[in-house]
């Protein structure tokens, strides 16, 4: 019996040592072993303390993940700023789920990080899972987050093409516009950007639907602003 003693350290403690029924394998110390066998499944192979050790690195991995950044499907935006020169926040927009508390941290991050930067120094960055994409336009500096495989030249044209729109919309956009036009600016990206990916390529197709917007808004201005007499 002194191998089926030695069997039932390797399983739970609540769970009483198996032993062999009458009549089968008989009383030796084979038939013992082939009981639990019977019973309990194959034995596992490693000892006690490897199989703790094995739990702890798994708890330890979990919880590096789950520290890291939001993951999202390949080719989509993770976020996108717009910050003057002077680290003031003209325009955000999230993609992933963060606490309010957790992109103001990532807001202060980039801006510092982004402004400390020379202007002949290339434009993509890593930063801590992701890549940053900038580009800056006269006194306004549009940053995005983008995943480690996804390509930095298609968001520089996206940041371009933002660009394009709000030139287009405004006539010679400038930094003021964003500022007394915030929400335009927003009516604009949503209408090119859904969830972080492209949903339209067409700059006259995003304009039309802003000039519709327009319309609708258009006659409830009037309506408020009519004298009474």
């Amino acid at each position: 019996m002194r191998r089926a003693g030695k069997v039932s350290l390797c399983l739970p403690r609540l769970l009483p040592v198996a032993t062999p029924p009458p009549g089968q394998g008989g009383a030796g110390r084979g038939g013992a072993a082939v009981g639990v066998r019977a019973r309990w499944g194959p034995l596992p192979s490693e000892p006690l303390g490897s199989r703790g050790g094995s739990t702890s690195a798994a708890s330890s991995s979990s919880s590096s993940s789950s520290s890291s950044f939001p993951s999202c499907p390949r080719g989509t935006m993770q976020f996108m700023l717009l910050f003057s020169r002077q680290g003031k926040l003209r325009l955000q927009k999230w993609y992933v789920p963060l606490s309010d508390k957790e992109k103001k941290k990532i807001t202060r991050e980039l801006v510092q990080t982004v402004l400390a930067r020379k202007p002949k120094m290339c434009s993509f960055l890593e930063w801590r899972d992701l890549k940053i994409v900038y580009k800056r336009y006269a006194s306004l500096y549009f940053c995005c987050a983008i995943e480690d495989q996804d390509n930095e030249l298609i968001t520089l044209e996206i940041i371009h093409r933002y660009v394009e729109l709000l030139d287009k919309y405004f006539g010679s956009v400038c930094e003021l516009d964003i500022i007394f036009n915030f929400e335009k600016a927003y009516f604009i990206l949503d209408e090119f950007l859904l969830g972080g990916e492209v949903q339209e390529t067409s700059k006259k197709n995003v304009l039309k639907a802003i000039e519709q917007a327009d319309l609708l808004q258009e006659p409830r201005h009037e309506y408020f602003n009519v004298p009474v007499y």
